[in-house]
């Protein structure tokens, strides 16, 4: 991680007129301690509330931005692990920033309240239109939702090969959009400890190919699933098979069986995550039969069920999405957006 430590800090003073509805934030929130409005909830996660918010700089111009409030209830021996754990997520967040993968982070800060024996932990970032799953749910055309999934694969190519990065929390609702002029721009975001590491793999059993490999084929597991659910055309699936990690390990006998023995054992590693929440629901939906009790079978019809759709994918017109803009630096102040 890169040193962003003194950067996420203890807030001492109060936080007046907060609840779940409605804030005003004073504080620790900017150098300056200007106040941040919490104008409208967006989304709940297993860890936390994300809001919009109106940031008011020093000459009264306000700017819209994103924070995210993490609240955690701790004995008083828990207190700094909790801590390690949220500080975590921040620097993830700050490096993913920093590599232009993730939002802008402006500030990040927590509060200890030892009466209530709770932590809330405030991170505000770059304002987002909506996530990727949301983005289904609009009309939008063929080229764009391709562009961004090629945006989406990029992001997790760049994670793991060029900044040794590793989520396994990867699906269409921790990504986020934003149009800027006729360009959609995308981020990763939601770096909890639970799900994101920096050296829990791949040594022992994974090299980065087929780290890579596993959490694309989730991934897209899980867009297809979405955009079935949405009765969205699935050629804009076509990305995911066009990548030439994919074609390496599915084009070729050996590759594929070691590709399915390593699927294997992450499914059983992380079966929670994996089976109930993705692969499973995905395949009952889809038609497809799953065995829930062993992971090599399953990973089995994984691989089958990824060949077998990608030659539906690969029988449709091709299509070629249009050309991104270049990519902005997040290293920017809030008063730097006026």
């Amino acid at each position: 991680m890169s040193g962003v430590l003194t950067r996420f800090r203890r807030c001492s003073k109060k936080i007046r007129n907060y609840d779940d509805n409605h804030a005003i934030l004073h504080a620790c929130l900017t150098p300056y301690g200007d106040p941040i409005e919490l104008t409208k909830f967006i989304a709940e996660g297993a860890y936390g509330k994300v809001y919009l918010a109106r940031y008011t700089t020093k000459d009264g111009k306000k700017i819209k931005i994103a924070v995210k409030i993490m609240k955690n209830d701790y004995e008083k021996p828990e207190l700094n692990e909790i801590i390690d754990n949220v500080l975590y997520e921040v620097e993830y967040s700050y490096d993913m920033a920093s590599q232009e993968l993730g939002p802008t982070i402006y500030d990040a800060f927590y509060v200890v309240d030892r009466k209530r024996q709770q932590l809330t932990t405030y991170i505000l970032m770059e304002a987002f239109d909506y996530s990727v799953s949301d983005s289904y749910k609009k009309d939008m055309s063929v080229f764009i939702y391709s562009d961004i999934h090629v945006q989406m694969i990029d992001i997790l190519h760049s994670q793991i090969f060029e900044n040794h990065m590793y989520c396994t929390d990867v699906k269409p609702g921790n990504y986020v959009v934003k149009k800027v002029k006729s360009e959609y721009k995308v981020r990763a975001i939601d770096f909890g400890s639970d799900w994101c590491s920096l050296d829990r793999f791949p040594q022992e059993y994974l090299n980065k190919e087929i780290f890579y490999l596993v959490v694309l084929i989730q991934l897209c597991i899980v867009v297809i699933l979405e955009l079935t659910r949405s009765g969205l055309n699935q050629i804009i699936t076509k990305p995911f098979f066009e990548d030439p990690i994919y074609k390496k390990y599915t084009k070729n006998d050996t590759k594929t069986a070691e590709l399915i023995d390593v699927m294997g054992k992450v499914f059983g590693i992380y079966e929670y995550r994996t089976h109930k929440h993705y692969i499973l629901p995905a395949f009952k939906y889809l038609d497809v039969p799953a065995n829930k009790n062993d992971n090599f079978i399953l990973a089995n019809q994984v691989m089958t069920f990824m060949i077998n759709y990608e030659h539906f994918i690969s029988s449709s017109p091709k299509s070629s999405p249009p050309r991104r803009s270049p990519r902005r630096s997040p290293r920017r102040s809030l008063d730097s957006m006026v």
